[in-house]
C-alpha cells in the first residue's frame, strides 16, 4: 500500500511539472518582445500580417509582402463565413485574383489555409470582403504568412500548453479505465460511479481543451464540428464537476442539481442545433458561462459546510482544488470578455483544471486504498472461515460449500488421500512433528495439482483433490509425482481415485474414491510399509537429536524406545552416553571406557554367532567413517543370543567428522540385509 501511495506521488508530481513547463512556454511566447516581421522573414520564420494590412477601402485592406520571403508562401487566415477574394497586385498593377471562398451557413469562424501562387514576394496581397464586417473580423484575428512547415510548426509551438493538457488528459483517463476495469469487483457501487464521473470529466477536459485550441484546423477542414465538440466538452464541464462533488458529499445540493439540470437543457439546446441545422449554437455560451458564476459560491456554500460538519479530508481535497478552478475560471472570463480573448482564456482553464483534476486522483487513491483494505479485510475474513490455519489449504466449511456447487460436467477426478502414520507421528514424536507432516503434504498437492482453489483438508489426516484440469490417467501421473516427493520427506499416502461420467450421482462418486482409498491402505500395512516408513521416522528423529534440538523431549522417547544410545568420538574413542542400560555400563567401566572395547565384549557375549563376523567389522573406525563419508550413515541389522532382533544405526554430527552416534533399537529386521 506504500509502494502504491508512493508511485501515486510521484506520478502526479511528474504530470504537474509537465503541465506547468507548457504554461510557462505559453507565456514566454505570449509576453515575448514582437520582431521586426522583415527581420522575422529572413530567418524563416513565420510573420503575423495584422498590424500591417493596409484599409485602402471599408471592404479592402492590402499586405505587402517583402521582397525576401521566399517561394512556397502560404496564408493562415480566421474567417467568419461571409464570401471574400484574396489577389496579387504586381509593381504593373495587374491583379490577379487567385482565391475566392463562398459564403457559407452558419456563424462558425473558420481557419483557412491558402497557398499563394509562385513569384508572390514582393507584390502585395489585396483582401476584398463582401462586407465591412468580414473585413474587420478577419483582420481582428491573427493572420500569419509564411511557409506551410513553418506556419505548422508555429500552430504547435503556440498551442503546446493545449497539447500537453490533452495528453495529461487521456493519459488519466486510461489510468482511470484500466483501474475500474481491474478493480471493478472490489468497488462499491458508489465509488465505481464516482470513478466513472471523474473518468468523464478527465477526458471531457482533454477534449475540450484540444478543440478549442487550433491544433485540429491543421489536420482537419471540418470546422463546424470541431466548433460544435468544443462548445458540448465545455458545456459538460460544469454537470460532470458538480456530480462529482454531489457524490463525494452524499447530500442533496438541489442547488447544485438545479444548475446541473440548467446546464444540460443548454446542451440540448446546441444537440438540436447542430442536428437540425448544422452548427454549433455559440449564442449558449454567455448562458453557460453565467451557470459557470452561478455554482461557484453555491458549490463553495456546500463544500465548507460539509467539511465544517465531517472534517473529512476528501471534502478538504476537494474544496482546495475547486477554489482554484474557480478563481482561474474567474480570471478566463474577464479576459474572455476584455480585450485579451486570446491565449490566456485557454491557459487560465488549464491551470484551474489541472489543479481541480489533481485534487481529485487524491480523492480517488484515498478510496482505491480503502477498497484494497477492505477487500483484504474481507479476504482474511474469508481465510477465518474457509481457510485450514496449518495447511493453507481449503477446510472442511469450504469443501461442503464446493461440493454444493460443483458443475454439471463429465471431466473431472475425485481424489481422497490420507496420510499414513499421522498418529504414531504424533505419538513418537509430538504434535509439532505431526504438523510438519502434514504441512509438507499440503506443499506436495499445491505443486503436483496448481489448482490451490480445488485442494481440501477435510479431516486430521485427510485430503481431497477436485481436479478439472487433469483425467484419471494424468492424475494418477501426477499422485505418483507427488508420492515420490512426499517418501523423500519420510511421508506415504494411501489413495482413492474416482473419475466422473455422464449421469453418475456425486455422493456415489465420493464413495467410489474413499473406499478405493480405504483399500489402498490395509495393502499399506499389509505389505509392511508402515514399518519402513517407522524407521524413516526413526532416523528423522537421530537426525533431529545429533542437532541438538528439542534434546528433552528426544531423551524421553529414546529412554522408552530404544536399548542403547551413545555419542562416541571416533578418533579419541570416547563416548557420551544418551541411554545406557546397566549392564553395558558395566562392560564399559570394566574396559576403561573404551567404547571399541565395550563392543568387542558385548559381541563375543550376547551377539548370536552368525551375526559376531558383521558386527565385527563395526569395531573398525576407519571403515564406520568410509561408509558414512559414503552413505550418510550406517544400518546393521543383528541377532542376539536370546532371540531379540536389533538394529544398530550409526549417523554422524553434522559439525564433527569424528563425531557419531550409536543407536541400538529393537526392532522387527526381517526386511534388512
Amino acid at each position: 500500500m506504500d509502494n502504491i501511495k508512493q508511485q501515486s506521488r510521484w506520478l502526479w508530481l511528474l504530470l504537474s511539472l509537465l503541465l506547468a513547463l507548457a504554461v510557462l512556454l505559453g507565456a514566454v511566447q505570449a509576453f515575448g518582445v514582437r520582431e521586426d516581421p522583415r527581420q522575422a522573414m529572413t530567418r524563416g520564420l513565420c510573420v503575423r500580417t495584422n498590424e500591417s494590412w493596409q484599409m485602402d477601402t471599408e471592404c479592402r485592406a492590402e499586405y505587402v509582402i517583402p521582397a525576401d520571403a521566399g517561394e512556397g508562401l502560404m496564408l493562415s487566415i480566421r474567417t467568419v463565413k461571409k464570401s471574400f477574394a484574396l489577389a496579387l497586385c504586381g509593381p504593373d498593377g495587374v491583379e490577379n485574383w487567385f482565391y475566392e471562398y463562398q459564403q457559407e451557413k452558419g456563424p462558425v469562424e473558420l481557419r483557412l489555409f491558402i497557398a499563394l501562387p509562385d513569384g508572390a514576394a514582393g507584390k502585395t496581397l489585396r483582401f476584398e470582403a463582401e462586407a465591412p464586417t468580414t473585413l474587420s473580423g478577419m483582420l481582428r484575428n491573427e493572420a500569419v504568412l509564411g511557409t506551410q512547415a513553418r506556419i505548422t510548426l508555429h500552430y504547435l509551438q503556440s498551442n503546446l500548453y493545449a497539447l500537453l493538457f490533452f495528453l495529461f488528459c487521456a493519459f488519466c483517463a486510461a489510468e482511470l479505465g484500466l483501474l475500474l476495469l481491474s478493480m471493478r469487483r472490489i468497488f462499491r457501487p458508489e465509488v465505481r460511479y464516482q470513478i466513472c464521473i471523474m473518468f468523464g470529466l478527465v477526458l471531457d477536459a482533454g477534449v475540450w481543451i484540444l478543440t478549442d485550441s487550433e491544433l485540429l484546423t491543421l489536420f482537419t477542414d471540418k470546422a463546424s464540428f470541431v466548433a460544435f465538440l468544443s462548445l458540448l466538452s465545455f458545456g459538460l464541464i460544469v454537470p460532470l464537476t458538480l456530480e462529482f462533488i454531489r457524490c463525494t458529499l452524499k447530500e442533496e445540493c438541489r442547488g447544485l442539481r438545479l444548475l446541473q439540470q440548467v446546464q444540460m437543457l443548454l446542451l440540448t439546446a446546441d444537440i438540436l442545433g447542430w442536428l437540425l441545422r448544422g452548427w454549433a449554437m455559440f449564442w449558449l455560451l454567455p448562458l453557460m458561462h453565467l451557470t459557470i458564476l452561478a455554482s461557484i459560491p453555491l458549490t463553495l456554500r456546500d463544500l465548507f459546510a460539509a467539511y465544517k460538519k465531517t472534517r473529512s479530508e476528501d471534502v478538504r481535497d476537494i474544496l482546495v482544488g475547486f477554489g482554484a478552478l474557480a478563481v482561474c475560471a474567474a480570471a478566463a472570463l474577464v479576459f474572455f470578455y476584455g480585450d485579451h480573448a486570446g491565449w490566456q482564456y485557454a491557459v487560465f482553464y488549464c491551470v484551474g483544471l489541472l489543479c481541480f483534476l489533481l485534487q481529485l486522483g487524491r480523492t480517488v487513491i484515498h478510496r482505491v486504498r480503502q477498497a484494497i483494505d477492505e477487500q483484504a479485510q474481507l479476504e482474511n475474513y474469508k481465510n477465518l472461515a474457509y481457510v485450514d490455519s496449518l495447511t493453507g489449504l481449503f477446510n472442511y466449511t469450504a469443501f461442503k460449500y464446493m461440493k454444493s456447487r460443483w458443475p454439471e460436467r463429465t471431466d473431472w477426478t475425485y481424489i481422497v488421500m490420507d496420510v499414513n502414520w499421522l498418529k504414531q507421528t504424533n505419538d513418537q514424536y509430538g504434535h509439532r512433528a505431526g504438523d510438519e507432516l502434514l504441512c509438507c503434504a499440503a506443499r506436495c498437492i499445491r505443486e503436483a495439482f496448481y489448482r490451490a482453489e480445488d485442494c481440501f483438508r477435510i479431516g486430521g489426516d485427510e485430503f481431497v483433490i477436485i481436479s478439472f484440469a487433469h483425467s484419471m490417467a494424468q492424475s494418477a501421473r501426477q499422485m505418483g509425482y507427488m508420492r515420490q516427493e512426499l517418501l523423500d520427506h519420510g511421508c506415504e499416502l494411501s489413495v482413492g481415485m474416482a473419475e466422473s461420467d455422464d449421469g453418475e450421482d456425486i455422493p456415489d462418486l465420493v464413495n467410489q474414491a474413499e473406499n478405493e482409498m480405504r483399500k489402498d491402505k490395509k495393502r499399506y500395512y499389509a505389505s509392511g510399509s508402515g514399518k519402513r516408513q517407522l524407521r524413516t521416522l526413526n532416523k528423522q528423529l537421530e537426525d533431529i537429536l545429533v542437532r541438538n534440538k528439542d534434546m528433552e523431549s528426544l531423551l524421553q522417547h529414546l529412554n522408552t524406545r530404544y536399548s542403547i544410545a551413545y555419542v562416541v568420538n571416533l578418533r579419541a574413542d570416547t563416548q557420551r552416553p544418551v541411554v545406557v542400560p546397566g549392564y553395558v555400563q558395566k562392560m564399559l567401566d570394566k574396559h576403561g571406557g573404551s567404547f571399541r572395547e565395550m563392543l568387542l565384549d558385548y559381541c563375543d557375549k550376547l551377539v548370536a554367532p552368525a551375526y559376531r563376523d558383521g558386527f565385527r567389522m563395526l569395531f573398525d573406525y576407519d571403515y564406520v567413517r568410509d561408509r558414512i563419508c559414503r552413505e550418510g550413515a550406517i544400518r546393521y541389522a543383528y541377532v542376539r543370543n536370546d532371540g531379540e532382533r536389533f538394529l544398530i544405526t550409526i549417523f554422524p554430527d553434522t559439525h564433527s567428522v569424528d563425531e557419531v552416534m550409536w543407536v541400538f533399537a529393537k526392532e522387527d529386521t526381517s526386511s534388512e540385509e
